[in-house]
C-alpha cells in the first residue's frame, strides 16, 4: 500500500499538494527534528511575557512542551489532520447527545433485567441493587442531553470501584449465587447489556473536559503549523502517504481515471490486516463509479490470522 501510494504522489505531486521532490521520512527523524524546532520557538513565546494562558494551564496539569511533542509525534504518525482538532467544541452538545444515544440501549436492557423480578432483601445482592440505582440515575440524565461535566458526575459511581467491577463480571457471565437466584433467566440479558455498557463506561471514565479543550486548541494550532513545515521541507510520513493518496483519488476525478487506466485487476492479499484508510483506497479504485470503468477486485483474507490490530487494522 505504501509503495503504491508513494508512486501516485510522485506522479501527481501538485494535484496531491505535496512537494515535487518529497522524501519519505521512514524512521521519523526529520519529523521529530521539525517538532523540536517548532516547540522550542512556540514555548519561548507561550511561557514568556505576556505568554499564553492555555500553555501555562496545561503545564499546571503536568503537560509541558515535552508532553506536547510526544502528542504531536503520535498525531503525525496516525495521520490526523489539523482540522480534526480545530473548530467545534470537543464536547459539543451534538456529540454528547450521540454518546447518550449509545448509552441508552444497554442501560435500558440492564434495568429491565434487574427489575424483572422482585428484589430480595439479602446481602448478596446489595451491590447489584446499588448498580440498579446508579444505572437508573444515569439513564435519567442521558435522556436530557446533559453537559459533559454533568454526564461524568452522574456516571462517576459506575466508572470505578465495585459497581464497575460488577459490570465487568456480569459481562463475563460471572454472577453471584444470590444474583442468579434473583435474576433467573434474566442473567443472559444482563450479561449482554453489560458487554455493551462496559466499553462505553470506560470511554466516559477517560473524559477530561478541561484537559481536552486546552489540548485541542493548542495541539490544533501546533499541528497545523507543523504540517505546513513538513510540506515546505518535502517530508512525508508513512501515514501521510496513504492519507494524501486517498485524498488525491477522492478529490481529483481525472487522476483517479488515469490511475484506473493502468489497472485491469486489483488483488489485495492478507485483507484482514488492512486498516480503514487502506480499505477506503480500495473502494475508491474498484468499488465506485461505473463498473466498466474500474478494475476487477479480488480480496483474500482470514480474520483469524489478523496480526496488525495495533496499527488500526480491522
Amino acid at each position: 500500500f505504501h509503495a503504491l501510494c508513494r508512486r501516485w504522489l510522485a506522479r501527481y505531486p501538485l494535484a496531491a499538494g505535496v512537494h515535487p521532490a518529497f522524501e519519505v521520512d521512514a524512521d521519523g527523524r526529520r519529523t521529530a527534528a521539525l517538532i523540536d524546532e517548532l516547540l522550542q520557538a512556540r514555548a519561548r513565546e507561550a511561557y514568556g511575557d505576556p505568554g499564553d494562558e492555555r500553555w501555562t494551564a496545561l503545564a499546571a496539569l503536568g503537560l509541558g512542551a515535552r508532553q506536547l511533542a510526544t502528542a504531536l509525534r503520535a498525531l503525525v504518525a496516525s495521520g490526523v489532520p489539523a482540522a480534526a482538532l480545530q473548530g467545534d467544541e470537543p464536547y459539543a452538545a451534538a456529540r454528547v447527545a450521540d454518546f447518550c444515544t449509545q448509552l441508552a440501549p444497554p442501560l435500558r436492557g440492564l434495568l429491565a433485567a434487574l427489575h424483572a423480578q422482585p428484589v430480595p432483601a439479602k446481602a448478596q445482592v446489595k451491590v447489584a441493587q446499588r448498580l440498579a440505582a446508579a444505572c437508573a440515575a444515569l439513564a435519567t440524565t442521558t435522556a436530557v442531553t446533559p453537559a459533559i461535566e454533568q454526564l461524568v458526575a452522574t456516571a462517576r459511581p459506575l466508572l470505578r470501584g465495585p459497581l464497575r467491577e460488577r459490570v465487568r463480571q456480569w459481562a463475563g457471565d460471572d454472577f453471584g449465587k444470590g444474583e442468579r437466584l434473583w435474576l433467573g433467566q434474566g442473567t443472559a440479558d444482563a450479561s449482554a447489556a453489560c458487554t455493551t455498557l462496559g466499553p462505553l463506561l470506560d470511554q466516559l471514565g477517560r473524559c477530561d473536559p478541561l484537559r481536552l479543550r486546552l489540548l485541542a486548541g493548542v495541539l490544533g494550532e501546533l499541528l497545523s503549523e507543523l504540517q505546513q513545515r513538513l510540506r515546505q521541507a518535502g517530508v512525508v510520513g508513512f501515514s501521510q502517504l496513504m492519507g494524501a493518496a486517498h485524498a488525491l483519488l477522492r478529490d481529483q476525478p481525472r487522476v483517479l481515471e488515469q490511475v484506473r487506466e493502468g489497472l485491469d485487476q486489483l488483488l489485495v492479499d492478507e485483507f484482514q490486516d488492512t486498516d480503514p484508510m487502506q480499505v477506503a483506497i480500495v473502494e475508491a479504485l474498484a468499488l465506485r463509479g461505473e463498473a466498466t470503468r474500474r478494475p476487477g477486485l479480488l480480496v483474500v483474507g482470514d480474520a483469524k490470522q489478523s496480526i496488525y490490530g495495533w496499527r488500526n487494522a480491522d
